[in-house]
């Protein structure tokens, strides 16, 4: 069957919320053997909720609508579906007890306004609400229009308890499923990654390949068409294992799997402690690195110490390094580095020290210069390594580069050198 997802929201038009839903969505149709047809996005206005339903149910069996269940002013959905469809909007006494029940003690001049949650269309089907706003399922004709609430945790639920076992039951998912797998690089561009898969890349069809670039690392996306999951999950072995034996190492990790996570299961499995010192970076590396569960089994801390003061004083740079060589120098990266392994007693210590931007750099030194150190009881090492971007920008991908130089040294590759 086809299908089509239709966003509701001016503000995914604007840019200033991502369209998670409308992926997510996609996705598990998509595992479930439904193709996803057709993704539209529009803004908070009845006449374009109308033109864009017209379109998507000319061309697709199924429409999924997500957005514009709430009960501000701006949420329209409902009436712009009553009046398409020429069915009123009438009130639903269970989900009135419900709201009266949650509600209980408010204003009543709010509770009017969030009572606006308890009306349906005319002979819908109701998806029990997550929180306030329930789900409504219509049918009309031979298709199946399904509106679902904006709130991404409201609406995943709705997508596993109800709508996908509808769908199933109903048949309109074929015994295919489509499965995808994402294989994550480091320190490799597009092109080059694009030469050494040349030949494998001319030879897809299933699973077909696709290059996604993205902020300090590109991914492969393998995705495979088979008549089970089992199946799908053998063919994307097969192809993985053949680019596998082209990057070696530069693969980090597939799927959900972080550098910053990727580096603490490393860690953790080796019984070895790490410690940090960032400068241009702000501390945005630990952040990383804390923002996995259980990281303090061995992240012991970090000091970022952004002036030269702050570098003589708590990390022991010393004070010749930093007039003869600048902070920003392979020099004193690795003076950092020692300083923060001593600091911390840890096993292996990493830092970096640059220029972010947009301003101070120099012809010498130009921004997006970044030096990375490393220290543990056997080496002390530096990278010189220069970004482009925004000053976000940078700071990402050199914290990107930070754990990669620990991902690289723990699997005993030749470390030092790289970018300039």
């Amino acid at each position: 069957m086809n299908c089509s997802i239709l966003a509701i929201g001016t503000e995914l038009l604007l840019g200033s919320l991502e369209n998670t839903n409308a992926s997510f969505i996609a996705g598990r149709l998509a595992e479930n053997g439904i193709d996803s047809f057709l993704q539209v996005t529009v803004g908070d206005n009845e006449k374009r909720i109308h033109r864009a339903l017209e379109f998507c149910l000319s061309s697709s069996d199924a429409v999924i609508i997500t957005g514009g269940l709430g009960s501000t002013e701006d949420d329209v959905t409902k009436s712009a579906l009553s009046s398409f469809f020429h069915r009123e909007l009438v009130l639903d006494k269970e989900i009135e007890s419900h709201l009266e029940e949650r509600f209980a003690g408010i204003d009543r001049t709010v509770y009017q306004r969030i009572k606006k949650q308890a009306y349906i269309l005319e002979g819908s089907r109701i998806i029990q609400p997550m929180g306030t706003a329930p789900g409504l399922i219509l049918e009309e004709g031979d298709k199946l229009i399904i509106c679902l609430p904006g709130v991404p945790g409201e609406m995943r639920f709705m997508m596993e308890k109800s709508v996908l076992p509808l769908l199933v039951s109903r048949g309109k998912g074929s015994q295919d499923v489509i499965i995808s797998r994402f294989l994550r690089i480091v320190g490799l561009s597009e092109p080059a990654i694009e030469t050494a898969i040349m030949d494998i890349v001319k030879a897809q069809q299933n699973p077909t390949l696709a290059m996604l670039p993205g902020l300090g690392e590109v991914q492969i996306r393998l995705t495979a068409r088979a008549r089970g999951r089992e199946e799908a999950q053998e063919l994307l072995g097969t192809v993985e294992k053949q680019i596998r034996e082209r990057l070696g190492n530069k693969i980090f990790g597939i799927d959900e799997e972080d550098p910053e996570k990727v580096v603490g299961d490393m860690c953790r499995k080796r019984g070895l402690s790490l410690s940090a010192a960032e400068s241009c970076t702000g501390g945005l590396f630990s952040s990383r690195i804390t923002s996995v569960p259980g990281s303090s089994d061995y992240f012991r801390g970090s000091v970022v110490s952004y002036s030269n003061e702050s570098k003589k004083k708590i990390l022991g740079v010393r004070s010749s390094f930093l007039r003869s060589f600048g902070a920003v120098s392979k020099e004193v990266a690795e003076e950092m580095a020692k300083g923060a392994r001593n600091l911390f007693a840890t096993d292996i210590a990493v830092s970096c020290t640059g220029i972010a931007g947009p301003k101070g750099g120099t012809e010498e030194k130009p921004v997006g210069l970044v030096f990375l150190g490393l220290c543990s009881d056997s080496m002390l090492v530096s990278e010189r390594m220069r970004y482009y971007g925004s000053r976000k920008d940078i700071q990402y991908r050199a914290t990107q580069s930070m754990l990669d130089l620990i991902r690289r040294f723990l699997l005993g590759e030749q470390l030092g050198g790289r970018g300039n």
